[in-house]
């Protein structure tokens, strides 16, 4: 993204120190320095580094990303750091703080569906507009009922000293149970805290989203997890906070 209307990508801006430091695997030196030093070739250099970017992405969550290869990168539009580009209307249209939202893919999707939703909705549907009529959105506070009820009461079940309800506004304490059903439900428990040992370990916990579109319900789950590393799990020196999503923590 860029920091101000007119200013260079930041991954124009830092593309020789990217290059010299192999941030993004793949990518030839000396090409970045001349493109970078040629002072007229940002455009070239651009898709250059957009593309190590993707792969990068793809060698870190390859169930979530594809590798561009020669062919596929033949779909990347030219002209990216023009004024009327996607990217500059992105930018421009959209304001910073939206970009900061674990919503905004959502939303950008909710905008651009809409109009044919709004054809669709309250008509028979026919076969080729089912996905705009049932394809919609999760917001944020529904996907924060169901990681707080699934992933978090997991986590609380296994540690009924933790605080860590409190933190969450949609978390529902569950129903009393008969002694019978509550006995089949611990027993349950010590069964998952089991297979980990004493404790129930967060990296053994995995989390499926059932429409994985922006990866909402994932992040979420995710964050979920991170509180509990910073928060309830006591401090261990041989053990090294998970980078992403795909290192140990809720995955597909």
């Amino acid at each position: 993204m860029r920091a101000s209307p007119g200013a260079l990508p930041d991954l124009l801006t830092h593309a020789a120190d990217i290059a010299q430091t192999a941030s993004l695997p793949g990518l030839n030196t000396a090409q970045v320095l001349e493109l970078k030093l040629a002072g007229n070739r940002d455009g070239e250099l651009y898709r250059l580094l957009l593309v190590a970017q993707c792969n990068a992405l793809s060698a870190a969550m390859p169930f979530l990303f594809e590798r561009i290869d020669d062919d596929t990168e033949l779909l990347l539009p030219d002209h990216l750091l023009r004024t009327d580009s996607i990217i500059a209307k992105l930018i421009a249209g959209v304001p910073e703080e939206d970009w900061q939202e674990i919503e905004v893919i959502g939303w950008l999707y909710q905008f651009y569906i809409s109009e044919k939703k709004d054809q669709v909705i309250g008509k028979v549907v026919k076969s080729e507009d089912i996905p705009a009529a049932t394809q919609l959105f999760t917001p944020n506070w529904i996907v924060q009922y169901l990681v707080q009820n699934s992933v978090g009461r997991l986590w609380l079940m296994a540690n009924p000293g933790s605080q860590l309800a409190s933190q969450w506004p949609y978390y529902i304490q569950p129903a009393e149970q008969t002694p019978e059903v509550q006995a089949q439900l611990d027993a349950l428990i010590q069964t998952r805290i089991a297979e980990d040992g004493d404790t129930l370990n967060p990296e053994t916990i995995t989390c499926l989203d059932p429409a994985c579109g922006s990866c909402h319900i994932l992040v979420v789950a995710w964050r979920c997890c991170i509180n509990r590393f910073q928060f309830e799990l006591p401090p261990t020196p041989d053990v090294a906070m998970p980078r992403l999503p795909s290192e140990d923590g809720p995955v597909l």
